[in-house]
C-alpha cells in the first residue's frame, strides 16, 4: 500500500463470515456513522458508504461533513442550517432514486464546499454563501428552477436536467464561475450537426472561456434572500447567466470543418425592460428582459443583433443545448427535445409512444417547445402578463420540459420554468407544440 498505515476492521459479510476492510489514508471519503457500525458489529451495508474510507489523524471525514464544517463557519443561522441539512437528505434520496453513485453526490458537496472557502474575486463570500444556500434547494426540488422575466427557459430546463443527471458537473462549473471567473471547454470547432448527431474527432486541447462579473452581480430578481415573487432568485440567475455565457462563448463550423461565426460572444444580462405593446422596438416580445450578446475584442466590440434588428437574447433551440453540454462535458449530447414536434411525430398518440418509450429508457425529462397560447399554458401566460386580455401571436415559443407520462390515462406532467409542474393531457401537449 505505498508504504501507507493500513488498519483493518471486522466486518460482517451477507452470507455471516467476518472479512477485513482496510482503511488507508488514500481511501474515498464516506459517512463518519459507518465506523461505528462496523466496530460495533453492525452491517455496514445497512448504509450507503463505500467499502473504504477515509481516516486522518484518527478520524473520518466525508464531502458532506467537510461542507457541513463550512456551513458552520459562514455565518448561516441555526434554522438555515436545519434546512440546508433536510435539502441534501432530499437531494441524496433522489439522486440514488436516479441511479446517481455515492461520487457523484460527494464531488457536488465538494464542489458546494469550493464556493464557500473560496478566496475569490469574482464574487463576495455573502453572495457565495446566498448561493450555496439556495442550490441546496434546486439540488432537493429541481422543479423550482424558475427563469423569472428572462429569457432563459432553455436554460432553466437544462439547469434541472443537469442537477438530476449530473449534479457534480453541474455544481462544479457554478463553482469555476463564482471563484475562478472562467471554465476551461474543448478547444474545438464543430458543425452543429456533428455535435448532436456525430463525433468528428477529439477537441485539440482546452481554451479558457471567459464569464462576465457583472453577471453575477444580483439583478432586481436576485436581491433577496429567498426567491422573487415569479420564483426566481439568485442561484437561479447565476445558472442561467452562466449557461448562456457558455452557448454564446463558442465557434461553430459548416459540416466541412470551416467556422463561420464572427468569433467568441459574450452575454450580458440586463434588467427586464417593461414595453408598452408587442411591436414596440428594439424588443418584439414584451416578456423579454434585455439580454444582449456583445462581441468582445473582436471587430470593433459591436452588439450583435439578428436579422430583423433585434439583440439576441436567451432563447435557445436544442442545439444550443447539445452546445453547452459538449462545452460542460466534453461529450456529444444525449436527445434533449424537440424544437418542432409536430414534424416529427403524426399525431398525439404517436407522441404518447415515443414518451413512454423514452421514459422506460430512463431519459427523463425531455424538453419540448410550446406555444403559450395554448390551453396548459394560457393561464400561467396571463398571470404573468395582467395588463393583457390574450396572449399575442408574436409571442415567442417557451421551451418547457417534460417529467412523467402516465400511459393508463394519456396525461403527461409538464414543467414549466414560468411556474409550477402542471399535468395535461398528450392531445393538449401535442397541439401547444405548434402555433
Amino acid at each position: 500500500m505505498d508504504g501507507a498505515e493500513t488498519n483493518t476492521l471486522a466486518k460482517s459479510s451477507p452470507g455471516g463470515q467476518a472479512t477485513l476492510l482496510e482503511i488507508t489514508p488514500k481511501d474515498i471519503a464516506s459517512y463518519r456513522t459507518a465506523l461505528s457500525r462496523m466496530s460495533s458489529g453492525g452491517d455496514a451495508s445497512a448504509t450507503d458508504m463505500p467499502p473504504t474510507l477515509t481516516v486522518a489523524d484518527g478520524k473520518t471525514e466525508s464531502p458532506r461533513d467537510s461542507l457541513t464544517q463550512s456551513m458552520d463557519k459562514a455565518g448561516y443561522s441555526p434554522s438555515d442550517r436545519a434546512q440546508m441539512s433536510q435539502n441534501f437528505d432530499k437531494f441524496e434520496k433522489n439522486a440514488r432514486e436516479n441511479g446517481l453513485n455515492d461520487t457523484q453526490i460527494g464531488d457536488t458537496y465538494k464542489q458546494l464546499n469550493r464556493i464557500l472557502t473560496a478566496d475569490s474575486a469574482m464574487t463576495s463570500p455573502e453572495l457565495r454563501s446566498k448561493f450555496v444556500q439556495q442550490w441546496s434547494e434546486k439540488l432537493a426540488d429541481p422543479g423550482k428552477i424558475r427563469q423569472g422575466w428572462h429569457d432563459t427557459c432553455g436554460m432553466a430546463f437544462y439547469q434541472k436536467f443537469a442537477i438530476q443527471t449530473m449534479p457534480d458537473r453541474l455544481t462544479g462549473v457554478m463553482a469555476d464561475a463564482l471563484t475562478k471567473g472562467n471554465m476551461m471547454v474543448p478547444d474545438d470547432s464543430r458543425s452543429l450537426l456533428g455535435m448532436v448527431f456525430y463525433d468528428r474527432g477529439q477537441a485539440k486541447g482546452e481554451r479558457s472561456l471567459p464569464f462576465e462579473k457583472g453577471n453575477y452581480q444580483p439583478d432586481s430578481e436576485a436581491q433577496g434572500k429567498g426567491a422573487h415573487k415569479d420564483g426566481r432568485d439568485y442561484a437561479d440567475q447565476v445558472a442561467q447567466v452562466t449557461l448562456n455565457s457558455i452557448k454564446w462563448n463558442v465557434k461553430e463550423t459548416d459540416p466541412d470543418g470551416t467556422v463561420t461565426t464572427q468569433g467568441r460572444l459574450t452575454f450580458k444580462q440586463c434588467e427586464k425592460v417593461e414595453r408598452p405593446s408587442d411591436s414596440q422596438p428594439p424588443d418584439p416580445h414584451a416578456d423579454k428582459s434585455c439580454e444582449s450578446v456583445e462581441q468582445k475584442s473582436f471587430w470593433g466590440g459591436k452588439i450583435v443583433h439578428d436579422a430583423n434588428g433585434y439583440g439576441f437574447g436567451g432563447s435557445s433551440t436544442m442545439g444550443d443545448l447539445a452546445r453547452i453540454h459538449r462545452a460542460i462535458t466534453g461529450k456529444n449530447a444525449p436527445l434533449m427535445g424537440f424544437d418542432n414536434a409536430q414534424e416529427v411525430f403524426s399525431s398525439p398518440e404517436a407522441l404518447g409512444n415515443f414518451l413512454e418509450g423514452w421514459q422506460k429508457n430512463g431519459s427523463m425529462p425531455l424538453s419540448l417547445w410550446v406555444h403559450p397560447r395554448h390551453p396548459g399554458f394560457r393561464e400561467l401566460y396571463l398571470e404573468r402578463h395582467p395588463e393583457k386580455t390574450d396572449v399575442p401571436a408574436t409571442t415567442m415559443m417557451h421551451i418547457v420540459g417534460i417529467d412523467k407520462y402516465n400511459p393508463a390515462d394519456k396525461t403527461v406532467e409538464v414543467y414549466n420554468p414560468w411556474g409550477k409542474v402542471s399535468r395535461m393531457s398528450i392531445e393538449d401537449l401535442y397541439k401547444s407544440t405548434g402555433r
